[in-house]
């Protein structure tokens, strides 16, 4: 099997699991099938994810 086959289907499994878990407790984060289309569009979206979930350092 081709690598970036591999490289995608692993992001298709990980904005999958991400948006089961966003509907259960967030709704932040919306995607579309247009997020889906390519491994840059996947990434963009897990970048928009990231940044929504990714807890900021204390600082405190």
């Amino acid at each position: 099997m081709d690598m970036r086959k591999v490289v995608v289907g692993v992001l298709a499994v990980l904005v999958a699991a991400m948006a089961v878990t966003a509907v259960h407790v967030y709704d932040d984060v919306l995607f579309t099938e247009k997020d889906l289309e390519s491994e840059e569009s996947m990434w963009n979206l897990y970048e928009r994810w990231h940044d929504v979930y990714t807890p900021s350092p204390n600082l405190g």
